[in-house]
């Protein structure tokens, strides 16, 4: 984890005493909830490095980081520039 990156909300907290306690009940509590369809579109987002989320979302991280996570068409494309 990058530290700064986020907090972690005192729920996520209470799910566990150790890192891999809340992430192993954190990912039981994600499969029980989210439907198979939204999960496998988080994978593949993942996968490719890609973020899921309305487009503003996306622009806001895209300028954080200061590169491009949209999944684009093969072949050359002109490069755009970020702004900053």
């Amino acid at each position: 984890m990058v530290p700064g990156w986020h907090d972690d909300h005192p729920c996520y907290l209470a799910l566990g005493s150790t890192q891999q306690d809340r992430w192993e009940h954190y990912k039981q509590l994600e499969l029980s909830v989210i439907p198979d369809d939204e999960c496998e579109l988080m994978r593949r987002s993942l996968q490719r490095g890609q973020l899921t989320g309305n487009q503003t979302f996306i622009d806001e991280v895209e300028q954080m980081i200061g590169r491009r996570t949209k999944h684009r068409a093969p072949g050359n494309q002109p490069a755009k520039k970020m702004l900053k």
